[in-house]
């Protein structure tokens, strides 16, 4: 009988330390810092003023910052491409023996705003928690200004900053983290890369997990409203939007959030309609994002399920106009007007193609209905990687470089 009533206990304060924790969540303060995760300063002291200290060769990245709109202060990486880099340190050099010198190092002004003009660009939001210093997005710096992975002949500029509330930034006291708040950071980079010279369709949109959505609500913004449209977007691990993906996410991979709701769906709908305050519906905006779009996600992505993807994917087909091209003859070939709202990745509109043990990519193109450019569509539906790892594979980085460089069909 006491065990009985000892589980019934323990049932009771589950059910409890449950509710109190929903209710914290309400609290804006709270909520804000389980999904915005800023609070969280990785590398822990970091100097930003010193990119060599993670990886990142000297002189390749000024650090600077730059004021939003709103008065907020977010600090920024502009990494310049490879070969830009090794063509300034090959005339500066002081010695044939030794590569470094202090010259070097010393990179200037003019060097970064030459390549701005004359090289392609990818802005790049990160996801929740850290900053631009942390290791695996300071190796997609690397992969993405390096040639090596077929990024254009020089490599490309690599744009990367902190979110208000997060890093050097401004502090969360004064600026805290919002779903607006972000995007505003985000158009502030763009507006800063567009009026040092670069061409819109010179910069390609990048984000990863949370930044997806910062990313897919600043690529329509600048379509929709500054009539500028971007050479692609790059959207790795993405979710359809917060309060889809909160059905199904446990904080830290422990804490269940609204699964239990599940069994209360009209409950559960209510509480992320009328308490969650961030929403990125991605699932809503990308239908109208008329560009390049390259989603790469991972099957074993135990943070943002795949079919988050597939749903985009999905998104994107409907009401697109699908063009075949016709390789003997070298004629666009007109196919398929959809408008059905499910599909099925066999379908015939739909290239797919294995990529060995890597995964699969399903591609198709379509018309903008602007311009009646054609914008290609891929989907890397890799086997490995995870939520943090899948976007620096070669596979990926190479596919980011494909779509960045190549010109449109």
């Amino acid at each position: 009988m006491n065990y009985i009533c000892r589980a019934h206990r323990l049932v009771l304060y589950a059910l409890s330390g449950y509710i109190a924790f929903l209710l914290l969540l309400s609290i804006p303060y709270v909520q804000r810092g389980a999904i915005f995760l800023h609070w969280v300063r990785l590398p822990i002291g970091a100097d930003f003023k010193a990119p060599e200290k993670y990886g990142i060769i000297p002189g390749k990245v000024r650090n600077f910052y730059l004021k939003t709109p709103d008065g907020a202060e977010i600090g920024v990486w502009h990494a310049i491409p490879e070969g830009v880099y090794v063509r300034h340190s090959q005339k500066n050099a002081q010695s044939q023996d030794w590569f470094f010198n202090y010259q070097e190092q010393k990179v200037p002004e003019a060097v970064y705003d030459s390549a701005l003009k004359t090289h392609k660009t990818v802005l790049y939001s990160h996801g929740n928690a850290a900053s631009r210093a942390q290791g695996f997005r300071t190796s997609l710096l690397r992969g993405i200004t390096n040639p090596v992975y077929g990024a254009c002949d020089e490599g490309m500029n690599f744009v990367t900053y902190d979110y208000r509330g997060f890093a050097d930034s401004s502090p969360a006291k004064f600026f805290p983290p919002s779903e607006e708040g972000l995007i505003l950071d985000a158009k502030t980079v763009w507006d800063w890369i567009v009026n040092s010279g670069a061409h819109p369709n010179n910069i390609t949109i990048a984000g990863q997990s949370l930044g997806t959505g910062v990313s897919a609500a600043l690529a329509q913004r600048v379509i929709t409203k500054d009539n500028a449209k971007p050479k692609a977007l790059c959207l790795v691990a993405p979710f359809t939007s917060i309060p889809e993906l909160l059905r199904t996410y446990s904080l830290f991979k422990l804490i269940p959030i609204l699964q239990p709701f599940a069994w209360f769906p009209h409950l559960q709908a209510v509480i992320l309609d009328k308490v969650l305050l961030t929403k990125f519906n991605t699932k809503e905006l990308i239908s109208s994002i008329n560009t390049s779009i390259l989603l790469i996600h991972a099957k074993n992505d135990k943070d943002v399920p795949p079919s988050h993807s597939r749903v985009l994917l999905e998104k994107i087909l409907q009401n697109s106009t699908i063009y075949h091209s016709d390789q003997k003859s070298n004629k666009r070939i007109h196919t398929t007007h959809h408008t059905q709202a499910h599909f099925s990745l066999s379908e015939p509109d739909i290239n797919f193609e294995s990529l060995a043990e890597y995964g699969e990519i399903y591609s198709f193109n379509r018309v903008d209905p602007e311009n009646l450019s054609i914008n290609r569509v891929i989907h890397l539906d890799a086997n490995q990687g995870g939520h943090n790892l899948v976007g620096y594979s070669e596979t990926a980085l190479r596919s980011i470089a494909d779509l960045a460089c190549k010109n449109d069909l």
